[in-house]
């Protein structure tokens, strides 16, 4: 499950370089092969659903999809976006196999601040054994919600240039492959 800030706060060069990491991720995750299943939500004030798993069953298709991915409206709001999409995404019925691990892959440049919304999100993050790998585009050390978010089962990853962005594709592919 990748979840993306695209935000009205981006500019498009780094809209465009969150594209190309996509796409490399899907390359790399080879979802024919693997039988692996991605789907793709994208965030500014609320989440929006791009593609739900299952929906594409080939990398190409994929990465048509990432593609023709649109921004979202409003400031990034991240803590309220990370808790819809986990709410929505993670349901029965939606793709979700039971013997295969849950993974959430937040990308974003902004920050996460409700602790009251950070405190539910980890509790069903841990209740639903899903694994959250944040890549922080903020450009600063993470903050205390996104380690309180990864303390159990998680990664942070933080990307101080976006031209770098393109590079973590690799770095993120072996912590998922780490957590099977």
């Amino acid at each position: 499950m990748l979840l993306i800030d695209s935000s009205d706060d981006h500019r498009s060069v780094q809209f465009h370089s969150e594209k190309i990491f996509l796409k490399d991720l899907i390359d790399q995750v080879k979802p024919e092969s693997n039988n692996a299943r991605i789907s793709l939500y994208t965030f500014g004030r609320s989440a929006y659903s791009q593609f739900t798993l299952g929906m594409y069953s080939s990398a190409a298709e994929m990465q048509i999809a990432v593609e023709y991915m649109w921004y979202a409206t409003g400031n990034g709001n991240a803590d309220t976006a990370i808790q819809s999409t986990i709410l929505d995404a993670f349901k029965n019925g939606k793709g979700e196999r039971a013997c295969i691990p849950n993974i959430l892959i937040v990308l974003t440049h902004s920050q996460i601040s409700n602790t009251e919304i950070v405190s539910a999100i980890a509790h069903t993050l841990e209740d639903k054994r899903i694994q959250c790998i944040f890549i922080n585009m903020a450009g600063t050390n993470a903050n205390a919600d996104m380690l309180t978010l990864t303390n159990t089962m998680g990664a942070i990853l933080t990307v101080n240039d976006f031209r770098t962005l393109e590079a973590a594709a690799k770095n993120v592919t072996q912590m998922m492959y780490a957590s099977k």
